[in-house]
C-alpha cells in the first residue's frame, strides 16, 4: 500500500496489529526497554540483533538494528522518540527515511491491550523499488506478526 508523499516523495507502509492478554502498561514498558525487553522479542533470523547506542529506555534512546535483507545484513542507526507518551514509541532512522511505529491501545478489558506495528519505506523509483516493495509487503507483516506472537508469549507467561 503506498502511502502519503513526504519530503522524498511517496512511501510504502505495512501495518500488523494483535490483541495481547497484558495491560497496556507492561507492554508499553516492554517495547520501550531497549536493552531487555524488547531485544527478546525481536523474530530470528530476520532481526539479528540490537545494540544501545544512547539511553536504553523509550524517547531518546539511540539504536543499531541489525537486519537481514535478501542474503545480506544491514545496519540502520534508530532513533527513539515517543510522540504520545506511554503509549507510542516511534523509531527513525535518519539516513534512510524508514520510520516504526509501536501503538499500545488499551482494551475494556484492564488486562488486555492492542499492539500494532506499522513500518513506512521511503518509495525507491524504477524497477528496483517495485521489486523491493514487492519484497517487503510479502516478508514484513510475517515478521511482524512473529514479533507480536513472542511479545504476547512472554507478557503472558507473566516476563516483561
Amino acid at each position: 500500500m503506498t502511502g502519503p508523499a513526504g519530503a522524498g516523495g511517496p512511501e510504502r507502509r505495512v501495518a500488523v496489529e494483535r490483541e495481547i492478554g497484558a495491560a497496556p502498561a507492561a507492554a508499553f514498558d516492554l517495547l520501550a526497554d531497549y536493552r531487555e525487553g524488547h531485544p527478546s522479542i525481536l523474530p530470528r533470523p530476520w532481526i539479528r540483533g540490537l545494540t544501545v547506542v544512547e539511553g536504553g529506555r523509550g524517547a531518546g534512546t539511540v539504536l543499531d538494528v541489525r537486519l537481514w535483507e535478501w542474503g545480506r545484513t544491514r545496519t540502520l542507526r534508530m532513533r527513539v522518540s515517543e510522540p504520545v507518551p506511554g503509549r507510542v514509541l516511534e523509531e527513525v532512522d535518519p539516513a534512510g527515511g524508514v520510520r516504526t511505529t509501536f501503538t499500545v491501545s488499551p482494551l475494556p478489558d484492564p488486562a488486555r491491550c492492542r499492539v500494532a506495528i506499522a513500518t513506512v519505506w521511503p518509495h525507491r523509483p524504477g524497477l528496483a523499488g517495485r521489486l523491493e516493495w514487492l519484497l517487503l509487503r510479502a516478508a514484513a507483516p510475517g515478521i511482524y506478526r512473529k514479533e507480536l506472537d513472542l511479545m504476547a508469549r512472554r507478557l503472558e507467561a507473566g516476563r516483561r
